[in-house]
């Protein structure tokens, strides 16, 4: 909550205390709070801090000042009829309420800064598009177009300058706004808000100096994710020295945002196959979390991948778009295109991805021995690796608590150390950024009943140490957490 926002509110519950009291016997501090209480909506509105969750307070002020100026009788002093003094505090207790009801979504739908990472460097942030030149696009409506695709980068930088303001969680937040919403079935103006949001990152400054070279890591987020939507992560490895990279992977993200300004929204073709596909496998899913045999588990599983080819399709999609990245990535490294390319180490090359992207992680190791290190938030593993393909980079793998072990039976295909870690209280959200900026997922039901920002340390700390061990040749360990269980093995 803003500081002005908590003064608003104490000013206008002094003011309904204030019409308990007879006119002409009230402090004469009560008397001006009114015309204090439209100056701080003036001030909050212009200095661009306005917020919807606001309103009823801003209408609750311009009331409370319209009757401020209302001329008062001054002599003599009246007598209140019993209608008039009921009516009063009737009005008084209404008001009451509006404060808290605007309090209340205030703290539904907070206005919260990302968690400050806590690495030596500051992070810079930049943005640019590739367009892969052999490969037609699938979902484009223009006939002969080539698949493009928007990454977002991440990288340990210089001290900016005080003048320079970080970056927004969401820019263009009016249009990212209408797009979720669509996809939620709710009014537009319920995100809006989210373009107040400050992230720790600051755009195109220069990048640090201080190491020759910083190891890479690429990021492939969920099916429909932005791929902003595990910011705090990307900070968190950006600000321990890492170069991260994350893709849109275009029509099927929310939007693509394009550096020249150009967005390309999901594709509805592609999200109506993510519906049917959900409605084929709910009732596979809902058999395998009431399922405690480990062999019928395993089938379910392997059905769920084999029936439907939503999962392998949109995967095989995003493995190319991987391999675009690192390719560009490897051309540009000793070239001076990006704010962060000649400071590169691309021998030591890591990935990680969330739901449909951890699945993307693993497979783009699968196809190319050039990561030496892999990370699955939660997802279920797509693609080759349940043939029995065998995967030779060290893995971690990060579940929820209702799908912890869904990839255990496919893991004898890891010749490589790998990990694996289930979090008590944690649901398949919990890996992005949302329940820390939406707290009233927790209240819903939709994330677990873990604390958004404990489960956001632990995530980010176990990444930094996997990486740190298997990326920078670190003797170190992936820390304790009392939440979470973790059990490393030796390879295969």
């Amino acid at each position: 909550m803003l500081q002005f926002e908590i003064l608003l509110f104490a000013v206008l519950l002094l003011c309904m205390i204030g019409y308990f009291f007879p006119f002409h016997q009230r402090p004469k501090m009560l008397l001006f709070l009114p015309y204090l209480g439209i100056l701080i909506c003036c001030l909050h509105f212009f200095l661009g801090q306005y917020r919807w969750q606001i309103i009823p307070a801003y209408i609750l002020s311009t009331l409370v000042f319209l009757i401020a100026l209302y001329p008062k009788k001054k002599s003599p002093i009246p007598k209140a009829s019993l209608f008039k003094s009921v009516f009063t505090y009737s009005m008084a207790f209404l008001g009451i309420l509006c404060i808290i009801f605007s309090v209340a979504l205030v703290l539904l739908f907070p206005l919260l800064s990302l968690p400050k990472p806590d690495g030596k460097y500051s992070v810079g942030i930049t943005r640019f598009a590739l367009k892969d030149q052999n490969r037609l696009e699938k979902w484009s409506k223009e006939p002969g177009s080539h698949r493009e695709i928007v990454v977002q980068v991440w990288y340990p930088a210089q001290k900016p300058d005080q003048a320079i303001k970080p970056a927004e969680y969401w820019d263009k937040a009016a249009l990212i706004s209408s797009l979720q919403a669509q996809s939620f079935g709710v009014p537009p103006f319920l995100f809006q808000y989210l373009s107040l949001v400050k992230t720790n990152s600051y755009w195109n400054i220069p990048i640090a100096q201080e190491k020759e070279k910083y190891p890479v890591i690429l990021f492939s987020p969920g099916f429909g994710s932005l791929f902003n939507e595990n910011s705090i992560q990307m900070e968190h490895l950006a600000s321990h020295g890492y170069i991260v990279c994350s893709i849109a992977h275009t029509y099927e993200t929310l939007v693509a945002l394009f550096p020249d300004g150009k967005s390309i929204p999901y594709s509805k073709e592609v999200q109506e196959s993510f519906i049917r596909h959900a409605q084929k496998t709910t009732s596979l899913w809902q058999e395998w979390i009431a399922s405690r045999d480990s062999s019928r588990k395993e089938a379910i599983v392997r059905q769920i991948l084999t029936e439907d080819s939503f999962l392998d399709d949109n995967l095989r999609i995003r493995v190319k778009d991987i391999h675009l990245l690192l390719e560009e990535l490897q051309k540009t490294q000793s070239q001076d295109k990006y704010p962060f390319s000649q400071k590169l180490d691309m021998a030591k090359t890591g990935i990680f991805g969330h739901s449909l992207g951890g699945a993307t992680a693993v497979q783009a190791a699968l196809e190319n021995k050039s990561y030496k290190a892999v990370v699955n938030l939660d997802g279920l593993q797509a693609g080759d690796m349940i043939q029995g393909k065998t995967l030779e980079s060290p893995l971690m793998i990060m579940y929820s608590a209702l799908f912890s072990g869904v990839n255990d039976f496919m893991l004898p295909s890891v010749k490589a150390p790998y990990t694996l870690i289930s979090i008590k209280g944690s649901s398949h959200i919990n890996y992005t950024d949302n329940p820390f900026l939406f707290p009233i997922t927790r209240m819903l039901g939709s994330s677990g009943k873990i604390n958004p920002a404990r489960m956001n340390y632990i995530i980010s700390q176990s990444l930094l140490a996997f990486f740190n061990m298997h990326l920078q040749g670190e003797k170190t360990t992936i820390p304790m957490f009392p939440e979470a269980k973790i059990q490393s093995f030796l390879k295969n």
